[in-house]
């Protein structure tokens, strides 16, 4: 059974570390070697929100990883992944949401009325429990509905 493209997003981790190929191209120019982004290894990232260009998976896997330097060296042959007409904006749109979360999440975190409207929302979707204890299961569920709209 082929699990549905929106699920298969919000389940699955990357199994390689990712990278854009003008994020490479940028950070040699400007640093003298590239380096990986956050952005790009976080699931469901499948176009760097900076260049609207879709990420590779490179040659280092994620589940070999240690604590060692890993040099990003694009793959030889590198082709991006495709996707149904329409799929690829929401995913950027997508992309660009999540680097906004990652760059200014922060400025919200310390935000009382916000932590307040995010616990309040968890608390009705049954997603958080008496000891703060998130339900992940549920709101991957609560999540693939909402976002299975848009896809």
């Amino acid at each position: 059974m082929k699990i549905p493209y929106i699920q298969r997003v919000f389940t699955f981790q990357h199994r390689c570390l990712r990278y854009c190929a003008k994020c490479v191209e940028h950070d040699t120019e400007v640093c003298g070697e590239p380096y990986w982004h956050r952005i790009h290894q976080l699931p469901g990232v499948f176009f760097c929100p900076i260049h609207s260009m879709p990420t590779f998976d490179s040659m280092a896997d994620q589940n070999g990883l240690r604590k060692e330097y890993y040099p990003v060296a694009p793959p030889p042959n590198e082709s991006p992944q495709l996707f149904e007409p329409g799929v690829a904006e929401r995913l950027l749109g997508l992309a660009k949401d999540t680097a906004w979360l990652l760059w200014h999440g922060n400025d919200l975190a310390h935000s009382g009325h916000m932590a307040k409207l995010y616990d309040n929302w968890l608390r009705v979707k049954k997603h958080r429990d008496h000891t703060v204890r998130q339900a992940t299961k549920g709101l991957r569920k609560t999540l693939l509905a909402i976002m299975g709209k848009h896809f």
